[in-house]
């Protein structure tokens, strides 16, 4: 009993910090305060209709602050996730599926080019918040290629130890309004896209699959990933499309016309982990800091983890290291489950060999995989609990069932929708010698 109190009130501590750097970096805050003191510089007075669409895990929180900004908006269309919609008073609300796409996918995905398409002078602007979870929720495929065949091809990528970069290439050669579609159907009007990165590096072509960056088209890169991969003899029709645009001309990248749609990055992972890192340093805490550390293979980050966390020195004073990014993880099991709870379940039998240190793995969007947890609670007992109630734990991590794990040990985290994304965060709470 008193190991349980122990593991609830270290679970309350780094979940306060998670929910304290949360509050101090909400969406709404970022994109209000940047509307008001950046926008009048950037398109000054003499626009025409001014439009915002808002997409992604965070686009009511992000739609919230646009809301607040002042500015009169023409048009106002948010998209986002099934069950992360809440109503803003004269705003269009739409939901798609995530993380495979459905049919919804393509009504949204249609609609934003429609309004984008409804930009008719040069003094029409068009506001785009952008989060991850885009790529899924808007879907508009290449000619040629069928929404089923695409969508198969991307629910088995999902299951490889493929980057992020790799992935989104994939689809943006397979999609009419990723790779800058967007903003070219907004021609010849301006946009201003502002962005929450949940991706390493923060580049932004590879946020939201970049639907307002215009870039070259890349198919025969997309054709040796796929290749690679081991996956293109199965999707003929991807196949077909990628090497008939491999075969063509490729259309010329008009530099000027991706000066009309200037990108700027509000929050990402390692901005996040900063402000964490603040919090907790104010605290009292001795803190150690691994920006982009999670964005690598699980099997490789095991071992990081028991090698860091095992080599640092003792002190008189509570330790936190954290990591962030967003692992590499193939899925060879039946179970269900996500990165982070299969990534908590992996260090399980360490922590049982250490008895002071634990740790929280969260998805920071408030869903890991395709669960309705966002991550899980471990520490130095869970082992031990876990043999009281006869579950092995090494059984539940080579079947990739770290979701029922953690439901059966009570070490799941559920924190509903957060409103925000920027990737997995990881912490290792270490008690004073």
């Amino acid at each position: 009993m008193m190991e349980q109190v122990m593991g609830n009130t270290y679970r309350d501590i780094l979940m306060n910090l998670f929910w304290d750097a949360h509050t101090e970096l909400r969406p709404s805050k970022l994109v209000s305060t940047y509307l008001q003191e950046q926008l009048p510089r950037l398109w000054g007075e003499d626009c025409g209709r001014w439009s915002v669409i808002s997409v992604g895990k965070a686009a009511i929180e992000m739609a919230r602050g646009a809301a607040s900004s002042g500015i009169s908006w023409r048009t106002r269309c948010c998209v986002t996730k099934y069950g992360y919609a809440e109503s803003i008073e004269g705003w269009e609300i739409l939901e798609a599926a995530h993380p495979l796409p459905d049919h919804r996918s393509l009504t949204a995905a249609s609609r934003c080019l429609s309004i984008a398409r409804a930009c008719e002078s040069e003094k029409d602007r068009c506001l785009l918040l952008l989060s991850g979870g885009t790529s899924s929720l808007l879907v508009a495929p290449v000619e040629g290629l069928s929404f089923e065949e695409k969508t198969a091809l991307m629910k088995v990528l999902l299951t490889l130890k493929i980057d992020i970069h790799s992935l989104n290439l994939i689809r943006k050669q397979l999609s009419q309004i990723k790779r800058g579609g967007w903003a070219r159907a907004l021609a010849p009007g301006h946009s201003l896209t502002l962005a929450i990165s949940d991706v390493p590096g923060d580049i932004p072509s590879s946020i939201g699959s970049g639907i307002s960056v215009i870039e070259r088209e890349a198919p025969l890169q997309a054709l040796q990933l796929l290749r690679e991969f081991g996956v293109l003899k199965a999707f003929p029709g991807v196949q077909s499309v990628l090497e008939r645009k491999a075969s063509s001309s490729p259309k010329e990248h008009d530099v000027e016309e991706g000066r009309r749609h200037p990108f700027e990055v509000l929050l990402s992972n390692a901005m996040f982990l900063q402000k964490l890192s603040t919090l907790a340093e104010r605290a009292g805490y001795e803190v150690s800091l691994f920006r982009d550390g999670l964005s690598r293979p699980l099997d490789e980050l095991l071992c990081t983890f028991r090698a860091v966390l095992g080599e640092r020195k003792r002190s008189h004073r509570s330790q936190l290291y954290v990591w962030g990014g967003e692992p590499l993880c193939e899925v060879t099991g039946t179970g269900k489950g996500g990165r982070m709870q299969h990534l908590a379940l992996g260090m399980c039998p360490w922590l049982s060999e250490q008895g002071d240190i634990w740790m929280l793995a969260l998805g920071t969007d408030g869903t890991d995989g395709p669960t309705d947890a966002a991550g899980a609670f471990v520490g130095p007992y869970t082992v031990e609990q876990s043999c009281q109630l006869g579950v092995d734990v090494m059984t539940f991590f080579a079947d990739f069932d770290s979701y029922t794990f953690h439901q059966l040990l009570q070490t799941q985290v559920k924190t509903g929708a957060t409103n925000t994304h920027v990737g997995d965060v990881v912490m290792f709470l270490c008690l004073p010698s």
